[in-house]
């Protein structure tokens, strides 16, 4: 968006790539890829940068299905088979079903008001706090570290 305006984003960074997922606050933009890992565009003084994360960046896959921002900055990418990867201050932490998810495919992610973050599966829906404190995985259904 420019002057109230959607324009087209144009970058080598997406050249041939199947986007799955977009989220994203004031100038910058979050893209999950069939291929390509996550991407984050920022649009600023008139110019768009971008950068991707990868597996080897610490992504749990290539393959980000869902992407979401969640209130406190964090950004979630969940996968097709490796659970859901967290971003935060520069640093991925993944969750798996080894860790307490239904499922390692993460196809939405939600948020509460409270800043609970929901992980939807057909078969159970997963709640991950990521407000203040660190509840206990039985309380959340997630691993206490998230």
């Amino acid at each position: 968006m420019k002057d109230g305006r959607a324009q087209a984003l144009k970058s080598s960074l997406l050249h041939k790539e199947l986007i799955y997922s977009i989220t994203g606050r004031k100038n910058v933009i979050w893209i999950g890829t069939q291929h390509g890992g996550l991407k984050r565009f920022e649009y600023r003084n008139g110019v768009i940068g971008g950068k991707t994360y990868t597996q080897a960046s610490g992504l749990a896959e290539n393959s980000v299905f869902a992407v979401y921002q969640s209130q406190d900055g964090a950004v979630w990418a969940g996968t097709l088979t490796g659970g859901v990867s967290k971003l935060k201050d520069g640093r991925f932490v993944t969750y798996t079903a080894a860790d307490g998810l239904a499922s390692n495919t993460v196809s939405a992610i939600l948020e509460t008001r409270d800043g609970t973050i929901g992980l939807p599966h057909r078969m159970a829906l997963a709640h991950c706090r990521v407000g203040i404190g660190r509840p206990t995985q039985r309380e959340t259904g997630c691993p206490p570290t998230v």
